[in-house]
């Protein structure tokens, strides 16, 4: 029975799910949710009224590490994802965690005030002094992951990618929408989209979203 997925390209923890999806052989059906027409807010199958969530079969699934930990144990090569290894394992659970509570609500508010400041905040021009701080604190987190989750390492489990890397990179790659230096994580990430095909596919779509906004002059 294929996956349901509801989501939007846009979105970076959706495009996790499907490039994991597609490295393990796990048949996917995307159900596509028009963000900026507030879709989200209206289907009934999503119980947070966020993206993404997984439907299969009697089980709904509302949370991006939730899913991906969930597609990696439903599929034969999932194991290479989500190591079996006990201290492999726990290293990866401690970045999606982490990636939870800090590395990725500083980068979603950062793309917030960047990108959303008319339609969320009603204001004419984003808040400059925000934008600073949220950066400061991307910067911190960024330079915290070579520090620690990476630490002389390829790959935060160790010598093999994993869902924590998936995750990693397409947060730390959503911010390259509005022009953000990427240089210190540049060779990590390099790293992983070499073992994930149709990576760059997927981020072209994303990279469109300025343009619909400045169409929609929600952007200047």
């Amino acid at each position: 029975m294929a996956m349901r997925l509801f989501g939007n390209r846009v979105s970076h923890p959706v495009r996790a799910c499907i490039l994991l999806a597609r490295k393990v052989g796990q048949p996917l059906e995307e159900v596509n949710v028009d963000i900026l027409k507030g879709e989200q807010f209206k289907i009934k199958d999503l119980p947070f009224r966020k993206i993404p969530v997984l439907k299969h079969g009697d089980l709904t699934l509302a949370e991006s590490t939730a899913i991906l930990r969930y597609i990696a144990d439903s599929s034969p090569s999932g194991g290479d994802w989500y190591p079996k290894d006990l201290k492999k394992r726990a290293k990866v659970d401690e970045f999606l965690d982490h990636w939870h509570s800090t590395f990725n609500p500083t980068i979603f508010n950062l793309m917030r005030n960047k990108l959303f400041y008319k339609m969320l905040f009603r204001a004419d021009k984003p808040d400059e002094k925000v934008i600073a701080e949220l950066r400061k604190a991307k910067d911190s987190n960024n330079k915290l992951f070579n520090s620690y989750f990476i630490k002389g390492k390829p790959f935060v489990a160790g010598e093999a990618p994993s869902i924590a890397d998936i995750l990693a990179t397409v947060t730390m790659d959503q911010t390259s929408l509005i022009g953000e230096d990427l240089s210190p994580v540049t060779a990590y990430m390099d790293r992983v989209k070499s073992h994930l095909e149709g990576y760059d596919e997927l981020h072209k779509v994303a990279m469109e979203m300025p343009v619909t906004l400045r169409k929609m002059k929600m952007i200047s």
